[in-house]
């Protein structure tokens, strides 16, 4: 689209790192995992991730006539959608089924959505050469649809950067989260 927009008649090489913040965040654990000699993983589909977290609440033996998938889904992204500094406190029994959640995709290799930028984030500040590397690779980054990105996303970013080389651009207009 941005080749269509600016008129470019380039190949898709020469705008390799035009991403989203998901994209780039599968970026990194796909080299992350290549590092550690676990390459293959994947991210799952809503349907997917729907049938991982009905399974982890069988599992720990969380009864589905009590508890709505979909609810805890919306608890479980409201836990990993901050960063640890700013973790929300969650429920115990929310706690469980998310680290069982994780731990059934994880044996998968696979991921869901939301959970790519903060394992990405975990994974650069894990490993310094990975880090180093995206650093050299992200010296300028810019984002567009700033009013939408998270916190998480926001630290994921700085975590990026060596430097305020960050510039954005937001409107009002089109926020879908109300300036997160």
């Amino acid at each position: 689209r941005l080749q269509v927009r600016l008129g470019m008649d380039v190949d898709s090489k020469t705008l390799r790192n035009v991403s989203t913040i998901h994209a780039l965040a599968y970026r990194i654990l796909r080299t992350a995992k290549k590092r550690a000699g676990q390459p293959g993983w994947r991210v799952v589909d809503d349907n997917e991730a729907m049938d991982a977290l009905r399974q982890a609440m069988a599992e720990i033996g969380m009864p589905r006539e009590l508890h709505i998938p979909a609810d805890l889904a919306r608890q479980i992204e409201s836990i990993r959608g901050m960063p640890s500094e700013g973790a929300v406190v969650a429920d115990e029994g929310v706690l469980a089924l998310y680290r069982r959640y994780q731990q059934i995709l994880a044996k998968a290799r696979k991921w869901d959505l939301g959970e790519l930028v903060p394992a990405a984030l975990e994974a650069l500040r894990q490993d310094e050469v990975l880090a180093s590397l995206f650093r050299r690779l992200c010296q300028y980054v810019m984002v567009d649809e700033w009013q939408d990105v998270s916190l998480l996303e926001y630290t994921f970013l700085k975590e990026l950067l060596e430097s305020d080389n960050l510039f954005v651009v937001g409107s009002p207009a089109q926020s879908i989260y109300g300036w997160r």
